[in-house]
């Protein structure tokens, strides 16, 4: 799902298409927002930090069983997502939602309707993205098999903060 997301100001251009997938929804519904991840992805970031042996491997997600805190696995579904928000050709700026426009249908995973985002950076996302990305690196840092993600998380969170500040 969303990876041809498309323009909500230009939804039958194919141009306009873009991979926004993955993510948590929001709210049970088939939105999902890059300012609203704030809360539980610091969240989560502070529980591990300040607990990491509270955190297994084994909590039966896709991912469990590969070595790593099934917690970072599934904060990485969220940063994976949100680093989609940041496309290169926004200089830094993120991505608010991406969504449907129509309603009706019962659950996340049997949504049929076609996927939407607003084409313009929003300063709230983007402020969120900075101080998540932000975050996260620092967390990861420490973690060998995440140093790479980690120095490039650092890297969009100071695009982000320099594109809010702009």
């Amino acid at each position: 799902r969303d990876k041809e997301a498309r323009s909500v100001k230009d939804r039958g251009n194919a141009k306009t298409a873009r991979d926004l997938s993955g993510g948590w929804w929001d709210a049970g519904d088939t939105n999902k927002y890059a300012t609203f991840l704030h809360s539980p992805t610091h969240q989560l970031l502070n529980a591990y930090s300040e607990r990491p042996q509270a955190f297994g491997d084994d909590f039966n997600i896709p991912e469990s069983g590969n070595g790593v805190p099934d917690v970072l696995d599934e904060l990485k579904v969220e940063l994976d997502f949100l680093t989609k928000m940041q496309p290169p050709d926004l200089n830094g700026g993120v991505l608010l939602k991406v969504g449907n426009v129509d309603h009706g249908d019962p659950l996340p995973d049997q949504s049929t309707f076609k996927r939407f985002y607003y084409p313009e950076p929003c300063s709230a996302s983007t402020v969120v993205a900075a101080g998540v990305f932000a975050h996260a690196a620092l967390v990861l840092r420490d973690l060998p098999q995440f140093k790479p993600y980690a120095d490039e998380l650092a890297s969009r969170a100071k695009r982000a903060w320099q594109y809010f500040q702009s």
